[in-house]
Parts: structure tokens; C-alpha cells; sequence
């Protein structure tokens, strides 16, 4: 009876602390896009922020949508890490045509 009860304290500890690890990821990744947010927030040239997934990974990508500007975009992995940008047109193509739910979630006045 006592080894049930153990392992049942052991599961119960182990899952609380992937719990939080994911809840601290979630909250890095949080507090990188809210800095972009603010950085962009004065923006002269009209700029939005997406998510979408991308080879079954969540995705940001920041866009520079106004008409009369020219710019580069970049995608970055949920965690801020970056990924591609348009830079490299080809590379930037092909994410193109391979990102899902592509969604605008924010933009600058």
C-alpha cells in the first residue's frame, strides 16, 4: 500500500513540475512578443504581428503591411527565437507555402 501511495505523491509532483515549466515558457514567450508590441507601438510604417503554425510549430511573424514602405519580414519561433526572414526570398517563399492559420493578432496605429 505504501509503494501506491509513493508512486501516486511521485506522479502527482512530477506532473505539477512540467506543468509549471510549460507555464514558464509560455510566459517568456509572452513577454518577448509584448516587447516587440511596445517597440513597434510608434510605428511610422504600418506593421502587424501574426501566428500561424508552421511545420506543426506555433509561429509569430512580424510584417511590415504598409504600402508605401519597404521592409523585412521575420518569423520567429514562439519562444522569440528567430527563424527566417524574407530576406532570403526563396526560403521566405517556401514558408509561405507551407504556413497554416495565418492570423493578424495585433497592429500598430
Amino acid at each position: 500500500m505504501r509503494i501506491y501511495v509513493l508512486a501516486l505523491l511521485l506522479i502527482v509532483a512530477t506532473s505539477c513540475h512540467k506543468q509549471s515549466e510549460s507555464d514558464q515558457e509560455k510566459g517568456l514567450a509572452a513577454e518577448w512578443l509584448e516587447q516587440r508590441k511596445q517597440a513597434l507601438a510608434n510605428c511610422t510604417c504600418v506593421t502587424a504581428i501574426y501566428q500561424g503554425t508552421y511545420h506543426s510549430e506555433k509561429i509569430y511573424e512580424i510584417r511590415v503591411i504598409d504600402p508605401l514602405c519597404n521592409g523585412v519580414n521575420q518569423v520567429y519561433k514562439e519562444d522569440g527565437t528567430p527563424l527566417l526572414s524574407s530576406f532570403n526570398q526563396n526560403q521566405y517563399r517556401d514558408y509561405l507555402d507551407d504556413v497554416k492559420n495565418l492570423q493578424m493578432i495585433w497592429k500598430c496605429a
